[in-house]
């Protein structure tokens, strides 16, 4: 049966506050008892003897429950007879030590007899009358107790039993050796033939146990599993109008284990800020981040009356995380499946993070393909070798499922750490859309389930996969995600119940773990046309603050929790935080603790409160939730019974009764949780007095909590300009990085501003950001006085910004991007080798310190910025390379940045060397390999004589970061800062790619090559352009503007073929191996509108004229014009319109793979000096 924690008042009030330190352990109330099996819970007894095992004479005999909450005992007239009520608690779990356990009897009177409602019962010792006596129970033999008496205190175990003077509580204090069973036992003994007594009833009401000083796990382990868009009607757990048609086993189980909080909420009605909300344990209104991060500066559309706030790319790093408290004592820390907040969960205190979609990966071309499915034959998705559930008819002996990396990885981590304590943050996709799964099987099994023909009942008439529309929870895809998510949690309680805890020997990992089981938000119920689910009787679903939105399977177990308990009490995922630290004896520093927005749960856990209270001991009041965004921009609060949502758009309230109150059993009685009868207009007094209570709650929700409203979009259609403040002139002074924007003073002025970071270092998905200022951040601006004047100091990281301004009639607006060169300027290099020269041995230096380099064997062609170098890797026997003169290198000793633009072949896969330097005693002082061996990009910078070692900074990395595109790429070091450690980084296409400290001095270079190493060893193959040598340390803005000074010529893919002179080598340029080998090929597909310039490299002339030749797909639509244009240097061009014939209109040939060739012929009289480069523009396609 369910345990609910729903007691007296007065009982509860009692107890607690007699014992300052006790957990409820089972609790019970009578309300519609019966009895039961023989676990947790309270049995009546019948028997000849109390000596008797009382687990051999469980009987209903003599137990009566009348329609209230009193458990009453009568006599059936036979002598000798034992009636009696029984406690009996599995305390197998609990740590061996002294255990205090109390018992509160206060609801234990005779119902007849001279001591009728009175605790104290007259005692004979002639037997004359009957005995009523109290006795503690140790594997379940009635060993002692003490008589009903407020001065009794005998025991026959050798412990402490005691009864309190008033008669309120039965305390018993043993040593606990482990594996016991305790039971608390009143009972009533006819005796001496004498049947009826003076004492021939008795009543039990309000039974509460208490235990004080169970030891509980010290630092136990936290395992939060996290679901994406699962509903709480998706599981077969808190059903209500219907039976879940989803089979979830492992969930049930789990909570036939635990405490499920059938009112259970997430922070947010959609993703991102309900994990953010978990995670740094504030209000998503509060941080502002209230929907997915989008880091989006579009206006508004001229039919929106108003403008969702802006979202920040990540959240705040400043704010405290609940990874980082734990790791901060003692904890592993680790995050595996979906993270949804920006930057990486590294981040955020997550110590092993693994991002990976696992089985949740996109099917392709279609959910239904038999080769994207999984199977033993699928590398990328292979099968289980287990079976598990579901059973059925055309699967008697299980399912195998696919391998899921969120779930490996979840338990390669438990595993790596279990030996200390742990936190997994297991974070599913699923179930998210795409609708999909990749186990054929379970998807069959649905299909069968749901009456639904696998698998033409899935496609159209045309024979394609078909949206599925059927309303209601019907959808077989959906349901197999559900099941593979409870399988995946089957896995997680598995490897816990199986695994030895190493701390605590004699345990399994399960018995000191607590789980937490809930999801980010509402189900989604539909997607486009695909129906997904249904989470009627709610209303509504994932985006919407109404109950289907926001309402969330919540499920707890753990070491001193009920099992099978259940509670109505709200409680909220803001609340994880303070109740990881309290379950963790963490600390953390009070002004941080002052910053949550949730409560403590972990006394209602333990049993010790039936409500969720807030520091001053006060019942929480409500819930609210914020989601100013798409067309609906409503939030919403929940007070006990009632709900209230405002809208924005319209200014108007909503109040739905959800509930009233709770009855006798303590369920809270159902009333319009369909959120269907609004009571706005209701007269009814109640509804009256919830309404202005909520009103002024919400309302003053909006202050508390800094919530960002939607504002008025200047772009509407119809709003006065004039109305609307306007930017005038907005200045960057470079000298103080002061940005400032004046506000033309006839209008409305400002009254809130931000500046928006729109470039700079960046971090991606992988690494931990160490710049302060970052792309995408939003940080405060400073508004004058008047209101028309705004201004920023821009950090130096920071390449470009704009202002977000929202003016006094509510308009927001922002302004124009400001972006590099203007904010940064790069420092003059120490040598710049542009390699544009076209022909000849010499690559000059445009820094004006006349470094020329000298060039051998590398050839001219056609690069980034003008001209490059092709490097052969040594394709042929001469080697390429170019030496950097002595003179440009022999000052650098403290500082230095390497800069280039790398476009790697993939002839020679490794052992590449771009920049290499020697000292005259042939000491390698730095060498660059992009990349060395396993695809690792090596940089080894400095020489230490005495260690005979270089500092490095190397990093493995996948073939398609340094093969077949320009990346630019440079190398800063700082022997001197930080102090004592000095600093590396590696920089690629302007954001931090990898760094490490590094203090070997770099002075004395002497001999230095470009493209080969020492004596032209580890050869690189490829292209270099734009060379540039400092010798100060780059900062990374410095960085990022160099690298946003270039244009990579953009188009479709480009193909290295043909360099001059190389027709008889293959490269990756001939995807098709079609075996052409004249000019640059490349392959047209698809259907664009413009392209920009494609360069082909020079051709050296053999007969009177030049011919360059690509190639297009055949089938790719044809153009209406291009342009090809020609030119004997790179500064001047001359254009050659192509009018391209249709494909059916052009002979293919012998050409394979189902490409034409085009080709161009330029006079030879237009070449200089029997040189000529082309390019090639798409300007339109025909339709």
């Amino acid at each position: 049966m369910k345990h609910l924690l729903f007691l007296s008042g007065a009982v509860l009030t009692s107890a607690l506050t007699s014992q300052a330190a006790m957990r409820i352990v089972y609790s019970e109330n009578f309300n519609d008892f019966s009895i039961t099996s023989k676990t947790n819970g309270v049995h009546a007894l019948g028997g000849a003897s109390a000596a008797v095992t009382y687990r051999e004479f469980f009987s209903s005999t003599g137990l009566v429950n009348d329609t209230g909450s009193t458990l009453n005992f009568t006599s059936d007239g036979v002598a000798n007879r034992t009636r009696g009520a029984g406690v009996w608690l599995d305390t197998r779990e609990w740590s061996p030590g002294t255990v205090t356990v109390t018992f509160d009897i206060s609801g234990f009177v005779a119902a007849t007899g001279v001591d009728s409602g009175s605790f104290l019962q007259t005692y004979t010792a002639s037997g004359v009358d009957d005995t009523n006596a109290v006795g503690v129970d140790i594997h379940g033999s009635f060993n002692g107790g003490v008589v009903l008496s407020g001065t009794a205190t005998s025991s026959t175990l050798g412990d402490s039993t005691a009864i309190t003077a008033d008669g309120t509580s039965l305390t018993h204090t043993f040593t606990y050796a482990g594996e016991e069973e305790i039971g608390l036992f009143i009972v009533h003994q006819a005796v001496n033939g004498d049947p009826g007594g003076t004492s021939a009833a008795f009543s039990l009401d309000n039974l509460v146990v208490v235990a004080e000083t169970i030891p509980l796990p010290v630092q136990p382990n936290i395992v939060l599993f996290y679901v994406d868009d699962l509903g709480q009607q998706d599981i077969q757990l808190n059903e209500l109008d219907n039976l879940c048609p989803y089979d979830t086993p492992n969930i049930t189980k789990l909570a036939s284990q635990a405490m499920n909080f059938t009112s259970g909420y997430s922070p947010a009605p959609s993703c991102s800020p309900s994990r953010a909300a978990i995670n740094n344990g504030q209000h998503p209104a509060k941080t502002r981040f209230t929907h997915v991060s989008l880091d989006d500066v579009d206006d508004g559309k001229s039919s929106q009356l108003l403008i969702a706030p802006y979202l920040e790319l990540q959240i705040d790093r400043n704010l405290l995380t609940s990874a980082e408290a734990l790791a901060a004592n003692g904890y592993a820390t680790g995050h595996s499946g979906k993270w949804h907040q920006g930057l990486n969960a590294a981040n955020y205190g997550f110590q092993t993070v693994n991002e990976d979609r696992g089985a949740h990966r996109g099917m392709s071309p279609d959910r239904l393909d038999p080769d994207a499915f999984a199977s033993d034959t699928n590398a990328s998705y292979p099968l289980t070798t287990e079976r598990y559930f579901p059973y059925s008819a055309e699967f008697p002996d299980g399912i195998r499922y696919p391998v899921d990396e969120v779930t490996d990885s979840a338990i390669a981590f438990m595993d790596a750490n279990k030996d200390g304590p742990f936190f997994l943050n297991l974070c599913h996709w699923m179930v998210h859309w795409p609708v999909l799964t990749r186990n054929e099987d379970l998807l069959k099994y649905y299909c069968t389930k749901f009456g639904v023909i696998y698998d033409s009942d899935l496609r159209d008439s045309m024979g394609d996969v078909k949206d599925w529309t059927t309303p209601g929870q019907t959808n077989p895809y959906f349901g197999a995600m559900v099941t593979t998510v409870d399988w995946s949690l089957g896995r997680i309680v598995d490897y816990l119940e199986t695994t030895d805890d190493p701390r605590n020997p004699g345990k399994k990992l399960i018995e000191t773990t607590y789980i937490f089981f809930t999801s980010d938000n509402g189900g989604a119920e539909q997607h486009g046309q695909e129906v997904i689910s249904d989470n009627a009787p709610f209303k509504y679903g994932k985006t919407n603050p109404e109950e289907g939105g926001v309402r969330v399977p919540f499920v707890v177990s753990g070491p001193g929790i009920l099992a099978d308990s259940e509670v109505h009490e709200m409680v909220n995922q803001l609340d994880l935080f303070p109740t990881f630290l309290t379950l963790t004896d963490t600390t953390i520093d009070a002004a941080d603790y002052d910053e949550l927005s949730g409560l403590d749960i972990a006394p209602v856990l333990y049993g010790e409160a039936t409500q969720v209270l807030d520091a001053l001991d006060k019942p929480r009041d409500f819930l609210f939730w914020h989601f100013p965004h798409y067309s609906h921009m409503k939030s919403s609060l929940r007070s006990g019974d009632y709900k209230i949502l405002k809208s924005f758009e319209t200014g108007v309230y909503e109040l739905y009764r959800l509930y009233d109150g709770l009855d006798a059993n303590g369920d809270p009685v159902r009333l319009d949780i369909e959120e269907a009868n609004d009571l706005v207009a209701s007269t009814d007094p109640e509804d009256v007095t919830a309404l202005a209570e909520l009103t002024a709650m919400i309302e003053g929700a909006f202050v508390d909590y800094n919530a960002e409203l939607p504002y008025l979009n200047p772009d509407y259609t119809g709003v006065d300009p004039a109305t609307v403040a306007a930017p005038d002139v907005n200045t960057f002074t470079g000298e103080t990085r002061l940005a400032e924007l004046t506000i033309v003073s006839s209008g409305p002025k400002i009254v809130e501003a931000s500046v928006l970071y729109r470039g700079g270092p960046t971090a991606g998905k992988t690494d931990v950001v160490t710049d302060e200022f970052i792309l995408g951040m939003r940080e405060p601006a400073t508004t004058s006085v008047d209101g028309y004047t705004v201004s920023a100091v821009i950090p130096e990281s920071i390449t470009a910004y704009c202002f977000l301004l929202v003016d006094e009639n509510g308009y927001m607006q922002f302004t124009s991007e400001v972006s590099s060169p203007l904010l940064v300027t790069v420092p003059d290099a120490l040598a710049h080798w542009p390699l544009d020269e076209v022909s000849g041995s010499q690559a000059a230096d445009i820094s004006g310190n006349g470094h020329h380099a000298t060039v051998t064997g590398a050839e001219w062609t056609v690069g980034v910025d003008g001209g490059a170098l092709y490097f052969d890797g040594g394709a042929d026997a001469d080697a390429d390379y170019v030496v950097i003169p002595v003179g440009a290198v022999s000052g650098i000793n403290n500082q230095i940045s390497i800069a280039m633009w790398v476009y790697g072949g993939t002839t020679q896969p490794a052992q590449d060397s771009v920049f290499h330097s020697r000292d005259a005693s042939d000491n390698r002082i730095h060498s660059i390999l992009i990349p060395w061996s396993s695809g690792t990009v090596v940089w080894d910078a400095g020489y230490d004589s005495v260690a005979d070692a270089s500092d490095r900074v190397s990093k493995g990395t996948d073939a398609a970061i340094y093969k077949g595109v320009w990346n630019h790429w440079v190398f800063t070091k700082d022997t001197t800062e930080p102090a004592g450690v000095g600093s590396m980084v590696i920089y690629l296409n302007g954001s931090v790619y990898d760094t490490d400290t590094g203090t070997y001095p770099m002075s004395g270079m002497n001999t230095t090559w470009l493209g080969s190493g020492k004596d032209a060893t580890l050869s690189f193959e490829g292209l270099l352009d734009e060379v540039m040598l400092y010798d100060v340390a780059l900062t990374g803005a410095e960085v990022a503007t160099l690298y946003a000074s270039y244009t990579l010529p953009s188009d479709y893919q480009t193909w290295l073929l043909n360099y001059p002179g190389l027709s008889d080598v293959t490269f990756e340029g001939d995807p098709e191996q079609d075996g052409i080998a004249t000019g640059l090929e490349f392959v047209l597909n698809g259907t664009p509108t413009e392209s920009g310039e494609v360069i082909l490299p020079q051709v050296d002339a053999t007969d009177e004229n030049f011919t360059f030749t690509f190639t297009r797909s055949a089938d790719a639509v044809p153009f209406t014009e291009q342009i090809f244009q020609y030119g004997a240097s790179l500064s001047g061009w001359t254009d050659l319109n192509i009018t391209e014939p249709r494909a059916s209109e052009v002979s293919l040939g012998s050409i394979s793979g189902g490409l034409q060739p085009v080709t161009v012929t330029i006079p030879k009289s237009m070449a200089v000096d029997g040189k000529l480069f082309g390019r090639l523009k798409v300007l339109s396609v025909v339709d």
